[in-house]
């Protein structure tokens, strides 16, 4: 991000080079407390963890991971 800003001759490349780092390492760490969560919480509820788990993951992933991204941006920048 910070090259291709760079190039464009943007002022903030480095301002938006730290959102997106911070905005890709944030959302690994939520997929994989969540990852690791959510089929531990769904076979103590007794369902199969294999057949939602990747649905519940999927979403809850994108959502906070759009969150993240746009919450870093308008605050960052």
């Amino acid at each position: 991000m910070f090259v291709f800003a760079s190039i464009q001759g943007s002022t903030v490349a480095l301002k938006l080079s730290a959102v997106v780092f911070l905005a890709m390492s944030i959302s690994c760490l939520i997929a994989g407390i969540f990852g690791a969560a959510i089929p531990i919480v769904m076979r103590k509820l007794g369902a199969d963890p294999a057949t939602a788990s990747s649905i519940i993951l999927t979403t809850i992933t994108d959502v906070s991971t759009l969150a993240v991204f746009l919450g870093l941006a308008s605050w960052l920048l």
